[in-house]
């Protein structure tokens, strides 16, 4: 089925229930405000004009500059202030706008899968629902009509990402450095010593990024590239498949992937060199994000260091160890004498609260 979830289609609905004094200049420059002068005493050119329109029309596809712009959590809020603010108030009938929107959405479900449709008509607010289908709608590729990525969501079995640790905690600003790298580079090194959290902060980063990707993979490196990718479970598997069948089925789905989806590659403690497959699988559209204990020269890194001593170390261990809060220098002697390494901070924790309770348990038995 073709995909109807278009931005010339979504914008058309729009303008098809706006009041007439509301110009068509406008609720584009309302929509993208971040990246527009929308302000009422901006003077239209008929280069503005036209290009909009053209935008409207599907002529020309929306630029990737306000695309980037509206993958940003904080700029998409921006998008939904403008439709509370400013554009549902100039529509004749917005629950009628939505009603048509929702068709849409069901007209396409065989293109972006059931998940992300559901996903979006349960959307409760109604500039929560308008903001979130023209997002979606501006990634998709309009001078073919297809969306990036086709959704793995019921296909793939395997490969989600796991949940990371209830005590991740910082990192905020490497967070924000990875995607500002990752708009500007597909492939991402993560580095670090061992320990130090570079897993963590993959996952966290799935996690606060979750509604940019349509797709988010998981792979746990093992020593071989294709051995991962051969180790999928899809849903059209069957038993008799052979390793070698197993791959090219899943490379194939796999290379179908586009910019809007994210695999991990986890534990990669090898030169990229080092895998012969590496090569030919970073020539693929999608982004992808290794960790690694190895200091990497040729490609775009982000070096995971430390947490604060102080604040978010100190937070950490008492996360672990409550009953460490009564003495704050103990536990600053600690954290010195590991060297703020986390997963050891982490583990010193754990045996500070066995090493307690122990002691504890014996001093009830004592005084019983």
């Amino acid at each position: 089925m073709k995909n109807r979830l278009t931005f010339s289609n979504v914008i058309g609905i729009l303008l098809e229930n706006k009041k007439k004094t509301y110009q068509q200049h406008q609720l584009v420059r309302n929509l993208f405000s971040v990246c527009l002068h929308d302000s009422e005493d901006f003077e239209l050119t008929d280069a503005d004009a036209s290009k909009y329109s053209y935008w409207c029309s599907g002529a020309r596809p929306i630029p990737m500059e306000i695309i980037r712009t509206y993958e940003d959590d904080n700029n998409f809020d921006f998008m939904k202030d403008d439709f509370r603010d400013k554009i549902i108030s100039n529509l004749i009938n917005e629950s009628q706008a939505r009603s048509q929107l929702e068709e849409l959405i069901n007209d396409s479900r065989d293109v972006i899968g059931d998940k992300k449709a559901d996903e979006m008509l349960e959307v409760p607010t109604l500039e929560g629902f308008f903001a979130e289908v023209v997002r979606y709608a501006i990634l998709n590729d309009h001078t073919h009509g297809t969306l990036y990525s086709p959704d793995l969501s019921d296909k793939l079995l395997s490969a989600k990402v796991p949940t990371a640790t209830k005590t991740f905690l910082g990192r905020k600003e490497e967070l924000k450095e990875a995607s500002s790298l990752l708009q500007e580079h597909s492939l991402l090194f993560v580095t670090g010593i061992a320990g130090i959290g570079k897993s963590e902060f993959s996952k966290a980063y799935a996690s606060k990024n979750i509604k940019k990707y349509n797709n988010i993979l998981f792979f746990h490196y093992e020593g071989s590239l294709k051995k991962c990718i051969a180790s999928l479970s899809f849903s059209d598997d069957t038993a008799e498949m052979t390793e070698e069948e197993l791959f090219k089925t899943h490379y194939q789905t796999l290379q179908k992937l586009r910019s809007d989806s994210l695999i991990i590659l986890d534990n990669f403690n090898v030169l990229p060199k080092d895998d012969a497959f590496f090569k030919e699988f970073i020539r693929n559209d999608f982004q992808i994000i290794v960790t690694t204990r190895c200091r990497v020269t040729t490609f775009q890194i982000l070096e995971i260091k430390e947490l604060d001593r102080e604040k978010e170390l100190t937070t950490l261990f008492y996360q672990h160890c409550p009953s460490s809060k009564s003495e704050p220098e103990t536990t600053a002697d600690i954290i010195v004498e590991l060297k703020g390494h986390t997963l050891a901070v982490c583990l010193a924790s754990f045996t500070t609260i066995r090493i307690q309770t122990t002691l504890n348990n014996a001093l009830i038995f004592l005084i019983s």
